[in-house]
């Protein structure tokens, strides 16, 4: 197999994908081929999830309407990830995370600085904004429920603090105060230490033999992906495109229980909603433009 892909428009399983759309695939790739050498180099493991991991089993890459591609990790090869990021990812090249960058995420991205993928609630920030993939942290549950339900309430109270820090307007009395409140916070304490917590409370339970795990810093993670542990610790390879990716072997049990039945194609749109994406515009080029839309249309 090349490693290229063909970017010519193609009706791939009844849908058409635009050579546009390909482009995006094309950065996309090269983003995941980086990541897993250097998870190979330092013996870090992941695993394709999600939408990802059916366009892997269906379709040996892409869903063919999906644009972005998710991993996931166990939280301590996730921190081994963080130690050396900086070390190996450089220009163009940015392993993103409120560390190292002004946003809220509760997970990394591994993003292409020479290139373009805004959100439209996002076009007045700064951070780095280029094409991305996604790295997920899993962290194992309580086994008491009732530790479950705290644990939930800590993450969505910390959660809305880090969020209010990036509202582009504050609407109501309401809002304006949870803003003062959140910016004396975040003056206090520091951001960074504010999301350090964050990430202490998502995995205060790990190593303790709960069984189950799931991506809690996204949104605690929802009823339908905690999964058990023993799923995701025997992997294997899988074709993705012209790159080898490791899957969970017991994607079948996992994936049913995510979406029923995923063999079945029903043809949707990315989750992520509309993007201003572009493969050759830098991310901080597009922002000019965009800002000077929106300006003349004020």
């Amino acid at each position: 197999m090349g490693n290229k892909l063909n970017l010519e428009d193609e009706v791939i399983d009844g849908y058409q994908v635009s050579s546009k759309m390909k482009e995006i695939w094309q950065v996309e790739l090269d983003l995941l081929g980086k990541f897993i050498n250097v998870c190979d180099k330092y013996n870090i493991k992941y695993f394709i999830i999600s939408g990802s991991l059916i366009g892997a089993i269906r379709h040996n890459g892409f869903i063919p309407w999906d644009d972005d591609i998710d991993l996931g990790m166990m939280r301590e090869d996730y921190i081994k990830l963080l130690k050396i990021a900086d070390i190996e990812f450089k220009d163009p090249y940015f392993f993103q995370t409120p560390y190292n960058d002004d946003l809220y995420r509760g997970h990394a991205q591994l993003r292409n600085s020479h290139t373009s993928a805004i959100l439209p609630n996002e076009i007045h920030l700064n951070h780095n904004q280029g094409i991305f993939i996604d790295i997920f942290p899993f962290d194992e549950y309580p086994k008491n429920e009732f530790l479950c339900r705290i644990q939930k309430i800590r993450c969505r109270v910390l959660e809305k603090i880090m969020k209010h820090k990036f509202r582009k307007e504050h609407p109501t009395i309401k809002s304006k105060i949870l803003y003062l409140i959140c910016r004396s916070l975040y003056k206090i304490f520091g951001y960074k230490n504010i999301y350090a917590h964050y990430e202490k409370v998502c995995s205060k339970y790990n190593g303790r033999g709960c069984g189950y795990i799931s991506n809690l810093a996204f949104k605690y993670g929802r009823p339908k992906y905690k999964h058990k542990k023993e799923y995701f610790e025997e992997l294997t390879e899988h074709q993705f495109h012209y790159l080898n990716v490791k899957i969970p072997k017991a994607y079948d049990a996992i994936l049913s229980k995510q979406y029923g039945n995923y063999m079945e194609y029903v043809i949707g749109t990315s989750v992520h909603g509309f993007l201003y994406q572009s493969a050759t515009i830098s991310y901080k080029e597009y922002l000019k433009q965009l800002r000077g839309d929106i300006h003349e249309e004020i």
